[in-house]
């Protein structure tokens, strides 16, 4: 059980400067943070099927030209 002896091992918006406004930060961004994500997993994607399309020519390059 941990016993609290002080205030000042609370933390509060005084003692963590961001404190106050992590809260309505998060709140109002939840929508970037979703188009964001989003965005990410489509470059992701995209990255795969360009990765695929080069090694599938490479493939054909090499017993294309046996």
């Amino acid at each position: 059980m941990i016993t609290i002896r002080t205030m000042k091992q609370i933390a509060t918006s005084r003692s963590i400067p961001s404190f106050r406004s992590a809260g309505s930060r998060l709140v109002d961004s939840s929508a970037a943070f979703d188009q964001a994500r989003m965005d990410a997993e489509r470059d992701r994607q995209i990255a795969q099927e360009s990765l695929r399309q080069w090694r599938s020519t490479l493939w054909s390059r090499q017993f294309k030209n046996r």
